[in-house]
């Protein structure tokens, strides 16, 4: 009877074995869901630090070549500027040279310039004659027609 007697305590063993045995099994299955989660978002993490790492090389080129340009302006400007600066120099310079010979008296001893009669340079211009408008009454506004 000892036989019959371990039998039926064996067969609730193995029962509550079959519910522990699922249990790990999906534990097993939730683990691996997991670690391939984990293993998903590291791999996003990375291709999005990439990413912006690829970003900010190419906004700090992209900064570069906007002061390369920026600067190269600047010295074409400032080149530009200088020969401007000696051109109009030059043409002062020869400018004030012609007006030197222009005033210097000649054998004469009269200058080259015409003198003009201050009179004579300004035309006199007519003195305004105050204007009406034919809309407009003789007398003012505020004084009204009589009543």
């Amino acid at each position: 009877m000892s036989w019959q007697a371990d039998k039926p305590n064996q067969e609730p063993t193995s029962n509550q074995n079959e519910p522990l045995t699922q249990q790990l099994t999906q534990l097993n299955q939730t683990i691996a869901e997991l670690r391939n989660y984990q293993g998903t978002q590291i791999q996003l993490q990375a291709t999005a630090k990439t990413s912006l790492d690829q970003q900010l090389r190419q906004i700090e080129q992209t900064a570069q070549q906007v002061n390369q340009q920026f600067q190269t302006t600047l010295n074409n400007l400032d080149s530009s500027n200088a020969s401007s600066q000696a051109q109009l120099k030059q043409t002062l310079q020869s400018a004030y040279a012609t007006f030197q010979k222009a005033d210097q008296p000649d054998q004469s001893g009269k200058s080259n310039r015409t003198q003009t009669d201050s009179n004579r340079a300004r035309p006199k211009q007519p003195a305004p004659q105050p204007t009406q408008r034919p809309s407009e009454p003789d007398y003012p506004r505020d004084a009204g027609p009589n009543r």
